[in-house]
């Protein structure tokens, strides 16, 4: 990814404006069909648009290009994204997440990834408190790329010369922590597909257990009635764990308040495509920072399953030190409870 410029606009219009399966969506450009008039207007509608913003904002439209993981031989473009100065009028919607991927590169998981890293830049580098994106309604892949990264449908507006265009909003997450490699922030609903993937992995089922959680409004309840409503009424609670570079969410850590254990206690779960890097007891080493400082916590404990010989091993290089068996009710499986004492 780089930032776009004028010397682009050829390789932009060739992979994309010429390319009538990615501009199927563009209403404008339907009925143009005269190569010099619609040329001029892409370079109107896009690189006048993005210079604008650079100009006014500071906003970045970035060229994508593969890499010899998506493509052997010499680099090609790929697309866009970025931020943008809003068609809409409301100022309290920040500026509009936009992006455009060239046919071939459709259905690989490249506009996630990269939309991802450009909002994650946008909150950082404009101090943003919101983005929106408006996208055509029957343009599902494109709807489900921006309710994956949490984005929160609005409804129907019509903008862009059409009347079944939807409006979508994210607001700038929390941020609680930071590490040298990571960001921990509250969990909110666009971390709902995150959950639902996280809490119906194998491993989570094996060593933490199954919440029930099935689908993405189920992962919503989960977070509304778990960390949101902790950090409301403690203070704190499980937070949100993400890659500083990227912003992608790799797990959960934090203290959490049980109603069936006497004190706080330390809980965390991470992705198993992110574990043995040092991850986990990173998050953890900073959260429990937290808990002894600003938070002024005295005894913390942590509870494992029996066999949990990795989250065992991280809790003892944590400092924790293991005290008895303990059920959390009846029809429970026995687990291993850990101390930290101040």
């Amino acid at each position: 990814m780089r930032p776009l410029t004028d010397g682009d606009f050829n390789v932009f219009y060739d992979a994309l404006v010429a390319d009538p399966v990615v501009m199927r969506f563009y209403h404008s450009y339907r009925d143009l069909t005269d190569p010099v008039a619609r040329r001029a207007k892409a370079a109107r509608d896009f690189f006048g648009h993005f210079r604008e913003g650079a100009e006014r904002h500071g906003y970045i439209a970035w060229g994508l290009w593969s890499t010899p993981v998506l493509a052997s031989g010499e680099r090609e473009f790929i697309g866009w994204c970025g931020v943008t100065t809003p068609a809409l009028a409301d100022p309290a919607l920040g500026p509009e997440l936009q992006y455009m991927l060239g046919s071939k590169w459709h259905g690989r998981g490249i506009a996630q990834e990269a939309a991802r890293a450009v909002v994650a830049d946008a909150f950082n580098r404009h101090e943003l408190p919101r983005l929106h994106a408006v996208m055509d309604g029957p343009n599902a892949a494109s709807r489900k790329v921006v309710e994956r990264l949490g984005f929160t449908p609005r409804g129907q507006v019509s903008i862009y010369g059409s009347e079944d265009m939807y409006l979508y909003t994210l607001d700038r997450p929390v941020k609680v922590l930071e590490t040298e490699r990571l960001v921990l922030a509250e969990l909110s609903d666009r971390d709902a597909e995150f959950i639902l993937g996280l809490l119906n992995e194998p491993s989570f089922l094996r060593f933490i257990g199954d919440r029930g959680v099935r689908t993405t409004e189920d992962a919503r309840r989960y977070i509304q009635d778990g960390p949101v409503a902790s950090y409301a009424r403690y203070g704190f609670g499980l937070l949100r764990v993400g890659l500083k570079v990227s912003d992608t969410p790799i797990g959960i850590c934090g203290v959490l308040q049980r109603d069936t254990l006497p004190d706080p206690d330390l809980g965390f779960s991470l992705l198993p495509a992110y574990w043995s890097n040092g991850y986990a007891h990173e998050a953890a080493s900073a959260v429990m920072h937290q808990a002894r400082g600003a938070l002024g916590l005295g005894r913390i404990i942590a509870i494992t399953a029996v066999d949990n010989e990795s989250s065992i091993r991280l809790l003892g290089k944590l400092g924790f030190r293991f005290e008895r068996m303990i059920r959390l009710g009846d029809d429970t499986s026995e687990l291993r409870l850990f101390a930290s004492e101040p």
